[in-house]
């Protein structure tokens, strides 16, 4: 069975930014667990918000081929321009219904990312 959801960014100390499933293990584009039948390959950067100033905690929502994609610009493991991270997951949620498993999946991210309240986060519309 596949997993719920996805993660990418910087999910350890000294790691780059990478795909991840729930476990924490790198997924990247040559893993044979891969979701092959995810609709977006290139991860890093493509699905941000269009702001150029890189604004922490602006996120955009995506739905593609039965999935669900949130990107947004995170500085909370990685204090360099450019750093961001998505969550991935299958089927029709909201922010909400992928904030959920996020926090059940990805405690860890989570805990890192609760400095911001999702609840104040700005929403940018996707493609």
């Amino acid at each position: 069975m596949s997993d719920p959801i996805y993660y990418f960014g910087k999910a350890h100390q000294g790691s780059g930014h990478h795909f991840y499933n729930p476990r924490l293990v790198n997924l990247d584009y040559h893993n044979p667990n891969w979701p092959s039948d995810m609709p977006w390959g290139n991860l890093d950067g493509a699905l941000l918000p269009r702001n150029t100033k890189e604004v922490q905690s602006q996120y955009v929502i995506h739905h593609s081929s039965g999935w669900v994609a949130m990107a947004f610009w995170d500085r909370t493991g990685d204090r360099r321009p450019g750093s961001n991270s998505a969550f991935m997951a299958r089927g029709d949620l909201d922010v909400w219904g992928i904030v959920k498993l996020a926090e059940v999946n990805f405690p860890s991210i989570m805990r890192r990312l609760s400095e911001f309240k999702f609840s104040e986060w700005k929403y940018e519309h996707g493609k």
